[in-house]
């Protein structure tokens, strides 16, 4: 099948490219599932595909002030590995900052498709689960 030309286009761009278009992609499906036809077959050659991702456990936090944030996280991720947030701000998401002051990373233990992978998050930047 061919795939329509800006596709074929980001299929063969330079990495960072690539890795931007794949991420703009996982956003869009995220938001609007299945009802863009052929959305998901049209993202395969740029890797983004339906998963099934559980959230283990989440944490946010520095050093030994860490919050628990694990629901906050299961409700919002979806069939891909970005997990889009109301707020680019981590402390508005996740009900206020639990360490003042200091620099603060947000930890994810996930599956994707049953297969365990762990990452972490500098503050407030995009959550992308890396595919374990």
């Amino acid at each position: 099948e061919r795939l329509p030309a800006e596709c074929r286009l980001l299929v063969g761009c330079a990495a960072e490219f690539r890795e931007a278009a794949r991420v703009a992609a996982a956003e869009i499906l995220t938001k609007t599932g299945d009802s863009i036809p052929g959305g998901w077959e049209k993202a395969a050659p740029l890797g983004v595909n339906r998963l099934k991702i559980e959230i283990v456990s989440a944490t946010y936090g520095a050093g030994d002030v860490q919050r628990d944030v694990s629901d906050a996280l299961r409700k919002r991720v979806g069939p891909t590995p970005l997990i889009p947030m109301p707020s680019p701000a981590y402390n508005t998401c996740f009900g206020g900052d639990p360490a003042p002051g200091v620099a603060k990373k947000l930890t994810i233990r996930y599956t994707v498709d049953g297969k365990a992978g762990e990452a972490s998050f500098a503050e407030d930047t995009p959550i992308v689960l890396p595919l374990p």
